[in-house]
Protein backbone atom coordinates (compact mmCIF):
# COMPACT_ATOMS: atom_id res chain seq x y z
CA UNK A 1 0.00 0.00 0.00
CA UNK A 2 1.64 3.70 -0.66
CA UNK A 3 -0.36 6.51 -0.26
CA UNK A 4 -0.57 9.42 -3.23
CA UNK A 5 1.60 12.26 -2.39
CA UNK A 6 1.17 13.84 1.14
CA UNK A 7 1.32 17.40 1.41
CA UNK A 8 4.59 18.97 2.53
CA UNK A 9 3.07 22.15 2.96
CA UNK A 10 1.08 21.06 5.79
CA UNK A 11 4.58 19.63 7.61
CA UNK A 12 6.15 16.69 9.48
CA UNK A 13 3.89 16.52 12.14
CA UNK A 14 0.99 16.71 9.40
CA UNK A 15 1.97 13.70 7.67
CA UNK A 16 3.29 11.41 10.27
CA UNK A 17 -0.64 11.91 11.57
CA UNK A 18 -1.51 11.00 8.21
CA UNK A 19 0.77 7.67 7.98
CA UNK A 20 -0.54 6.51 11.39
CA UNK A 21 -4.17 7.12 10.37
CA UNK A 22 -3.23 4.44 7.18
CA UNK A 23 -1.51 2.06 9.22
CA UNK A 24 -4.62 1.84 11.55
CA UNK A 25 -6.60 1.44 8.65
CA UNK A 26 -4.73 -0.96 7.12
CA UNK A 27 -4.80 -3.30 10.43
CA UNK A 28 -8.50 -2.47 10.71
CA UNK A 29 -9.00 -4.21 7.29
CA UNK A 30 -7.04 -7.42 8.13
CA UNK A 31 -7.16 -10.41 9.75
CA UNK A 32 -5.36 -10.14 13.45
CA UNK A 33 -3.06 -12.87 12.02
CA UNK A 34 -1.33 -10.11 9.10
CA UNK A 35 1.49 -8.71 10.18
CA UNK A 36 1.24 -5.32 8.51
CA UNK A 37 5.17 -3.56 8.30
CA UNK A 38 5.68 0.13 6.90
CA UNK A 39 8.29 -0.65 4.45
CA UNK A 40 9.78 3.56 4.45
CA UNK A 41 8.40 6.34 3.49
CA UNK A 42 4.68 6.25 2.79
CA UNK A 43 5.10 2.21 1.69
CA UNK A 44 3.67 -0.38 3.60
CA UNK A 45 3.23 -4.35 3.46
CA UNK A 46 0.52 -6.83 4.70
CA UNK A 47 2.12 -10.29 4.83
CA UNK A 48 -1.13 -12.96 5.75
CA UNK A 49 -2.10 -16.40 5.51
CA UNK A 50 -5.40 -16.51 3.32
CA UNK A 51 -6.95 -20.38 4.78
CA UNK A 52 -10.12 -21.96 4.94
CA UNK A 53 -11.97 -19.50 2.10
CA UNK A 54 -10.63 -16.23 3.58
CA UNK A 55 -10.37 -13.85 0.65
CA UNK A 56 -8.25 -10.77 0.73
CA UNK A 57 -8.83 -7.96 -1.65
CA UNK A 58 -7.00 -4.96 -3.14
CA UNK A 59 -9.51 -3.43 -4.43
CA UNK A 60 -11.54 -3.83 -0.95
CA UNK A 61 -8.57 -2.79 0.97
CA UNK A 62 -8.00 0.32 -0.82
CA UNK A 63 -11.45 1.25 -0.51
CA UNK A 64 -11.49 0.80 3.16
CA UNK A 65 -8.16 3.22 3.88
CA UNK A 66 -9.85 5.78 1.93
CA UNK A 67 -12.89 5.89 3.54
CA UNK A 68 -11.43 5.59 6.65
CA UNK A 69 -8.92 8.15 6.67
CA UNK A 70 -9.47 10.35 2.72
CA UNK A 71 -6.24 9.60 1.49
CA UNK A 72 -5.78 8.69 -1.41
CA UNK A 73 -3.60 4.73 -1.86
CA UNK A 74 -2.61 2.54 -4.44
CA UNK A 75 -2.34 -1.00 -3.82
CA UNK A 76 -0.22 -3.62 -5.09
CA UNK A 77 -1.27 -7.25 -4.81
CA UNK A 78 0.87 -10.70 -4.84
CA UNK A 79 -0.09 -14.13 -3.84
CA UNK A 80 2.27 -17.07 -3.28
CA UNK A 81 1.02 -20.28 -2.48
CA UNK A 82 2.74 -22.43 1.05
CA UNK A 83 4.96 -25.15 0.83
CA UNK A 84 5.72 -23.90 -3.46
CA UNK A 85 9.18 -23.03 -2.69
CA UNK A 86 11.61 -22.41 -0.28
CA UNK A 87 10.22 -19.57 1.93
CA UNK A 88 12.08 -16.64 1.75
CA UNK A 89 12.19 -17.13 -2.22
CA UNK A 90 8.64 -17.30 -1.77
CA UNK A 91 8.41 -13.80 0.36
CA UNK A 92 10.56 -12.21 -1.88
CA UNK A 93 9.05 -13.88 -5.39
CA UNK A 94 5.53 -12.39 -3.35
CA UNK A 95 6.99 -8.73 -2.24
CA UNK A 96 9.08 -8.04 -6.11
CA UNK A 97 5.32 -8.76 -7.84
CA UNK A 98 3.61 -7.00 -5.62
CA UNK A 99 5.89 -3.86 -6.09
CA UNK A 100 5.70 -4.61 -9.50
CA UNK A 101 1.89 -4.26 -9.20
CA UNK A 102 1.88 -1.29 -6.37
CA UNK A 103 3.68 1.31 -9.72
CA UNK A 104 1.01 -0.51 -12.33
CA UNK A 105 -1.99 0.75 -10.00
CA UNK A 106 -0.02 3.91 -9.30
CA UNK A 107 0.54 4.92 -12.75
CA UNK A 108 -3.51 4.26 -13.13
CA UNK A 109 -3.61 6.84 -9.97
CA UNK A 110 -4.71 5.08 -7.36
CA UNK A 111 -6.88 2.55 -8.88
CA UNK A 112 -5.62 -1.30 -8.84
CA UNK A 113 -3.94 -2.53 -11.63
CA UNK A 114 -5.31 -5.20 -13.58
Amino acid sequence: VQTCALPISHGHDRGDAILIDVAWAILAAVDSTAVVARLGGDEFAVAAYVVDGQHYSADALRTHVVEQTGVQVSVGWAATEPGTADSSDALSTAVAAADIDLYAAKSARGKIAD
